[in-house]
């Protein structure tokens, strides 16, 4: 029952700071909280917006490319549209802009991509010669073999 009415009490802070023109997201009402729990955050928000007491103000993409979160504010308006998901080829080129910002990282991927995209095998020169090979830029191609590029010289 104590919890219960403390709940009630930061419930209706909340409530205060967003007639006050703050805009709160289920963190930030967790966060506001004492006792309460996330899923009480959002239970709340979730609630209220049902009951056409706040709306969506905006929406804030997650650092790890999660589903947006909204931001909610006071008022009876129009939600903001939500964002459309972010397709495959963006989600890559984030991950690769954090890739790198480490120069470690981004080594590391760059010697595995081209280990994993060789269309030639690895050899040592003792056997490409055995096996009838010659050094071309980093590829190994057969001595009686066409170059890959039509404008490329032999080496």
């Amino acid at each position: 029952m104590v919890k219960k009415i403390r709940l009630d009490i930061d419930r209706d802070a909340v409530r205060a700071r967003m007639k006050s023109g703050e805009q709160m997201d289920s963190f930030a009402v967790w966060k506001a909280s004492e006792t309460g729990t996330y899923q009480w955050a959002y239970a709340t928000l979730s609630r209220w917006h049902k009951a056409e007491l706040i709306h969506i103000a905006k929406w804030i993409r997650r650092e790890n490319g999660g589903m947006p979160r909204p931001v909610f504010a006071w008022g009876k308006k129009k939600d903001a549209p939500k964002p459309r998901p972010m397709s495959e080829t963006e989600k890559a080129s984030r991950y690769r802009e954090k890739m790198r910002a480490d120069p470690e990282r981004w080594s590391a991927y760059c010697s595995k991509r081209s280990v994993r995209e060789r269309t030639t095998p690895i050899l040592d020169p003792i056997h490409a010669a055995l096996l009838g090979y010659k050094r071309h830029g980093k590829a190994w191609i057969k001595k009686d073999e066409k170059l890959p590029h039509p404008d490329a010289s032999a080496a």
